[in-house]
Order: C-alpha cells, then structure tokens, then sequence
C-alpha cells in the first residue's frame, strides 16, 4: 500500500489518472499532449502507475491505449480525498 500512495503522491502521476478517469482508452501521446507533460515523464509515471496496476496498456484497433484499472480509480478518489484535506 505504501508503493501505490508513492506513486499516486507525485503530481503528474495524479493528473494522468485523473485525465485517464474522465477519458478512459488513451494513447501515450493523447495523454502527453493532453496535459502538456514531457514525454520522459509520461514514460516513467505510466511505467510506475503499471507496475501498481493501477493503470493498464491495452491493444485494441492496433493501438496501445492506456485504461485506469478499478484499483486505479479507487486509488485516485482516495489520492484527491486526501488531498483536499491538506492546507494550500
């Protein structure tokens, strides 16, 4: 549990699953361009975010598109929660 709030502690990593919760199915550049993230850091947070399967690559039309797990979602509304919590 602690590895799944590291990776959703990081800024971008939140962004990305949040964009990917409203607009499930994504290609890595959708997402780049999207939130306007560098492609490097695009790279390391999908890789982190699958290896908590909190998001999942998926082949579909032969296109590599990017979906939030239930675990992802699940992770991300208790991410934002929190986050509401804490003063600016």
């Amino acid at each position: 549990m602690s590895d799944v709030l590291t990776v959703v502690a990081y800024t971008k990593s939140l962004e990305i699953m949040g964009f990917l919760k409203e607009k499930s199915g994504q290609r890595f550049t959708d997402i780049e361009r999207a939130l306007n993230i560098n492609s490097n850091v695009v790279n390391m947070r999908l890789k982190d975010l699958r290896t908590m399967d909190l998001v999942e690559r998926v082949d579909k039309d032969k296109k590599r598109l990017y979906v939030l797990t239930d675990k992802g979602v699940e992770a991300y509304t208790l991410a934002k929660q929190i986050r509401n919590l804490s003063p600016d």
